[in-house]
């Protein structure tokens, strides 16, 4: 089943890269930090600005005193816990909890919020136990070909979404573009994470938003666990069937054409159609020519 209306995706590879995945029918899954963006999935996703952040904070402590059976969890603060109990038993009225917020924003005025040694972990976590899959959803973007097809010396993989098989493609996620830092959840789902109200946020949003330099890559990801954190990526099988094309590039030598139509005699690669593109005359862009490799 997709979770996405795509029937195609693309990856860029450089022409040894094309070889390796031709050769061991593998796809290369990578570690967050192999990744040449410092701000890509490696930033600070609690951002917030600390005087909203505050007043979050402070509705959501009312939230925790005065909503019975409130879903929380881990260890709420005991004090917050003790005006709950207090409220619920009618023993304190609006102005003890009005004289608790005062003290609240007294005691949070030029606070330096940061990271909590749990919450590090957990970004650690997710960062070296997880491992990513990038495509693309155009197959001729000049800046694409340049910076990740080995200036154009590489191919580019065209890629099928098969519901049948469950393939990871079809639940590649659309990364979003933007000018500020990833924040994970709305500002108020965050106060209800530090006031341990209901459930914990999902910290996988902040891995698909990047800055807007990067908007011309049209990406789309996987993510998934890694199987071995020995070392930074895994090499993950698929079926022959994903790959429906590959566009040679316009400066790929005569040699690397012959070990590419070695690999693709293999009987499960004899579906796959082969491409040649070339530099349009008029144009700023690529022409690409189905061609016979097995000639």
């Amino acid at each position: 089943m997709k979770n996405h209306n795509k029937s195609y995706f693309y990856k860029y590879v450089s022409k040894n890269t094309l070889i390796k995945i031709l050769k061991h029918q593998t796809m290369r899954w990578s570690s967050p930090v192999l990744f040449n963006d410092p701000f890509d999935l490696q930033g600070d996703p609690f951002g917030f600005p600390q005087n909203e952040l505050t007043e979050a904070l402070i509705k959501n402590f009312r939230r925790v005193i005065k909503v019975p059976n409130i879903e929380t969890f881990g260890e709420i603060d005991p004090s917050i816990l003790g005006l709950r109990d207090a409220w619920q038993k009618g023993e304190i009225g609006d102005e003890v909890i009005d004289k608790m917020e005062s003290k609240y924003r007294m005691k949070m005025k030029g606070y330096n919020f940061q990271l909590t040694s749990d919450e590090k972990q957990r970004l650690n976590k997710y960062l070296t136990e997880n491992r990513v899959f990038c495509v693309a959803e155009e197959n001729d973007n000049l800046l694409m070909w340049a910076h990740y097809s080995d200036s154009h010396k590489g191919a580019v993989i065209k890629m099928k979404c098969i519901p049948d098989l469950d393939n990871p493609l079809c639940a590649a996620t659309q990364v979003v573009y933007q000018k500020e830092l990833p924040w994970i959840g709305a500002i108020d789902d965050m106060a209800k994470h530090f006031c341990k109200i209901g459930k914990k946020p999902d910290i996988s949003k902040w891995a698909y938003t990047k800055s807007k330099h990067w908007s011309y890559e049209k990406e789309w990801r996987c993510i998934g666990e890694s199987r071995n954190l020995q070392q930074q990526f895994d090499n993950n099988r698929f079926y022959p069937e994903e790959i429906e094309a590959i566009i040679l590039g316009c400066k790929m030598g005569g040699s690397n054409k012959d070990e590419i139509r070695f690999n693709l005699l293999n009987p499960k690669y004899s579906h796959i159609k082969v491409f040649q593109a070339n530099t349009n005359n008029r144009e700023f862009k690529l022409n690409f020519e189905e061609i016979d490799l097995s000639r």
